[in-house]
């Protein structure tokens, strides 16, 4: 997918926003479609942070909409994200999250594993049955070298 401009991302992520804040809320959850531009499926991870601890984060490489539908279906999942089942979010806690939205490029197979850009490029690992995931912001996060 080519770069996504100022404005459509942030009318991506006031789409986020809205997902996950009718969802949270108990209201029906509007599409808003319409009022977007038409883009074609892409891989997206939506992560949520509460002054800066992980509150939820789940994605998908393997989109099976357009864009807006799969922001929407991964925004309602990363609300549900297992390792925080035991803590729900709550309606009153929606004005202390922060969404990140990350629409991901074609995925590349790479043949040397440290050929990649740190803090632009994410890494899908795939070993057998097992597989990894990290978006580009963890490298800088944890101060990869």
């Amino acid at each position: 997918m080519d770069e996504i401009d100022e404005q459509t991302g942030r009318q991506l992520l006031g789409l986020a926003r809205r997902t996950i804040t009718s969802l949270v809320s108990g209201t029906s959850i509007q599409t808003d479609a319409e009022l977007l531009p038409s883009l074609p499926g892409a891989g997206v991870f939506v992560t949520l942070r509460k002054q800066g601890a992980l509150r939820g984060c789940i994605g998908t490489f393997y989109p099976t909409g357009d864009l807006t539908a799969t922001i929407q279906e991964i925004a309602v999942a990363a609300t549900r994200d297992p390792r925080f089942r035991h803590l729900p979010i709550a309606s009153s806690e929606l004005s202390e999250i922060r969404i990140e939205l990350s629409v991901l490029s074609e995925l590349t197979c790479i043949e040397d594993p440290l050929d990649f850009e740190l803090g632009h490029h994410g890494i899908h690992l795939l070993h057998g049955n097992h597989t990894g995931c990290f978006l580009p912001d963890v490298a800088t996060e944890a101060g990869w070298g």
